[in-house]
């Protein structure tokens, strides 16, 4: 295990370590916390780690383009910040200022903030200990953090800094061609507008909206791709690509959805060579057991508790659809992903982690999930970023006669859909910075209530740190 994957695996270990302690009860959590800790640790010193940087004189640019990605996504609010962040800036303000876990009282009503709060948990707690200020800029550096690991596993095979330079451009540019889709529909949006809902029913999100929009939900999908793409899947570390599924859903229950598939396509590749008595072997390693049961018995029913509320159900059966529904799928498939899977495929017909990447976008607008179609947006970002990834390894590297036309198309892919993160750069430079509003609860911004669920549930009362004026 490279430094940078032995990071890699911290960084999405950390906010469960930190759930466990601060949200689970006495002596439960704070033990579950240390037994985490303790097997990513051994998981980590357990292989061979490098000691020098994985990609060298390359950092310095690595961490200048990510620094200046982050920034550019509203992070920090150094810059304007999407709508989204309102909500956003409603979570990180109320896991700094109460006490852990989040206890509301609206309409006489006990509520739990029950949402995936992996992505902020670390930023909080330097807020507790700083405050709100120091939380915010905390969250911009941990952000930081994630998208430079994301590089740095993408370039661990060291390039030469132009097609590091390549791929990275490929990987912020990646988009579906959005803007083909609002043509065929509206007239085109104006400079800086959002371009992603021209299908109405479902979304795939470009890799930059992912970050300007949602980073707690692309960030647990970009590093176990990334992680995973650079692995020999004949040889993969069983228990640790099991990890990064298991450690997801704090940050993303439905980007873990997605991220589930494709490591199941990789642990298929190791089991056909390994064979059975050798994979489970791997697959009982005391590690992965242990973080397992942890995040299994005491994080994933936090999660899911009160999901049944949710909206959800067939596209097809939505009424206003109709018979509609199937030229509407076939149009997105075309215009969001279909050239891309089919040049990567015809590259390489035998590369099973594409081919179950096209399988999870093929399956994901048939169902929906949430009051706008989270699934369909979160569940296809490790896909997405998988094709991404994909594309720029291929066109970093030297053309050749035999595939020169095929790559005259993907560079005319990339090029119609730039225009989608292009817009959502130009937001940035023409809507005005906003400040984040250190006295707005998540109960007076949020859209919805699937961020919060009655503490009524045996469960939480038992497992919980919740105070005892509270219990009913």
């Amino acid at each position: 295990m490279t430094r940078a994957e032995a990071w890699a695996l911290a960084y999405l270990a950390l906010p469960n370590v930190i759930f466990l302690a601060g949200w689970i009860v006495l002596p439960i959590g704070p033990v579950a916390a240390a037994l985490v800790a303790v097997a990513v640790f051994a998981s980590v010193i357990g292989r061979r780690s490098q000691r020098t940087s994985p990609i060298g004189p390359l950092i310095v640019p690595v961490v200048a383009i990510a620094g200046l990605w982050c920034v550019m996504a509203g992070v920090g609010h150094l810059v304007f910040a999407n709508a989204d962040w309102v909500v956003r800036d409603g979570v990180l303000v109320d896991l700094v200022g109460r006490p852990w876990p989040v206890i509301y009282v609206l309409d006489d009503v006990v509520t739990l903030l029950r949402a995936p709060i992996g992505y902020f948990l670390p930023a909080a707690l330097v807020g507790k200990l700083l405050g709100i200020q120091a939380a915010e800029y905390a969250l911009l550096g941990w952000t930081l953090l994630g998208v430079v690991l994301v590089f740095v596993l993408m370039l661990r095979d060291r390039p030469a800094l132009k097609p590091a330079l390549i791929r990275l451009a490929i990987f912020i540019a990646f988009s579906g061609m959005d803007i083909v889709g609002q043509i065929t529909h509206y007239n085109p949006h104006p400079l800086g507008e959002h371009l992603e809902w021209w299908a109405f029913l479902f979304q795939y999100s470009s890799i930059t909206t992912q970050l300007f929009w949602v980073p707690n939900h692309a960030l647990p999908g970009w590093i176990a791709i990334a992680w995973l793409l650079g692995q020999d899947t004949r040889r993969l570390p069983t228990a640790t690509a099991i990890l990064f599924v298991v450690f997801a859903p704090l940050w993303s229950p439905l980007t873990a959805i997605g991220i589930a598939p494709i490591v199941a396509a990789a642990l298929l590749q190791r089991l056909v060579v390994a064979r059975l008595p050798g994979f489970l072997r791997e697959l009982l390693d005391w590690r992965m057991l242990v973080l397992t049961v942890a995040c299994c018995a005491l994080i994933f029913p936090y999660l899911i508790v009160g999901s049944e509320q949710v909206a959800s159900g067939g596209n097809a059966d939505i009424p206003w659809v109709g018979e509609d529904i199937v030229p509407r799928y076939i149009e997105f498939v075309l215009f969001e992903f279909a050239g891309f899977a089919v040049l990567l495929l015809r590259r390489d017909r035998r590369d099973l982690l594409v081919w179950a990447a096209v399988a999870v976008l093929l399956a994901l607008p048939c169902y929906r999930f949430g009051p706008y179609n989270d699934l369909a947006m979160r569940a296809s970002i490790p896909a997405l970023v998988l094709l991404a990834i994909r594309l720029g390894a291929w066109l970093s590297t030297p053309f050749t006669k035999q595939d020169m036309g095929a790559r005259l198309i993907a560079i005319a892919l990339l090029g119609i859909g730039a225009v989608t993160p292009f817009m959502e750069f130009a937001r940035v430079f023409i809507s005005p910075r906003w400040d984040l509003n250190e006295q707005a609860s998540l109960p007076d911004v949020t859209r919805g209530t699937h961020y919060l669920t009655p503490l009524d549930r045996p469960w939480l009362m038992r497992v919980l740190r919740v105070p005892d004026a509270n219990r009913r």
